[in-house]
């Protein structure tokens, strides 16, 4: 092989290596070893830096285990603010935006633990039920189950009835990921992990 060849050659697998860690970094968030997906929502931000359209129509529940590490820990910077409710995992459903009709887990830091929430809208109006508590690192299994006209949550020894908009059986809708806020965006860099069971 001449060795200008090998030099195209290297150039090409070095150019191929970058644009993998570019996607690693930029794209979506990379799958852990024990199958957690690791979802960051950098400073400065709502939404998750992997936040693809997925649908979700015809499932019966979402069913995954999460955790938060202490890069979740926050304060806002309003103290107002600090009780809003910040999404962890879930779904829009019906075939309506999710703020009209939508079922997640949300989330927030109350000083000790993780508050977990019960968090939905049916018919455009907005609900949620304290569900429980996690402490940073400490994994929990959790179920939204769809029935017709509502939503089953299930939290640890925790379950909860809330309104669902549609009559259907499934899911009609798309997946929701991680976000903060509220009105205040993430004020460091914080990691979510998730697994879908």
């Amino acid at each position: 092989m001449k060795p200008i060849t090998i030099l195209i050659a290297f150039a090409l697998l070095l150019s191929s290596c970058k644009k993998s860690l570019d996607r690693e970094v930029h794209g979506t968030a990379p799958v852990l070893v024990d199958g957690y997906q690791e979802y960051i929502i950098e400073t400065g931000e709502h939404y998750t830096s992997s936040n693809a359209i997925k649908s979700v129509s015809n499932k019966k529940e979402l069913h995954f285990m999460a955790w938060l590490d202490s890069s979740c820990i926050y304060l806002s910077a309003s103290p107002t603010n600090q009780g809003d409710i910040n999404k962890l995992y879930g779904f829009g459903d019906c075939g309506e935006d999710h703020q009209a009709s939508s079922a997640r887990f949300g989330w927030n830091w109350n000083g000790t633990t993780f508050d977990i929430y019960a968090y939905c809208y049916a018919n455009s109006i907005r609900e949620w039920k304290l569900m429980g508590s996690l402490r940073p690192k400490e994994k929990a299994e959790m179920w939204i189950i769809v029935s017709p006209k509502k939503y089953v949550f299930r939290f640890k020894d925790r379950i909860e009835t809330m309104e669902r908009t549609c009559s259907t059986e499934q899911v009609e809708g798309y997946q929701l990921y991680p976000y903060f806020g509220g009105d205040e965006p993430a004020p460091h860099k914080m990691r979510i992990y998730i697994k879908e069971l």
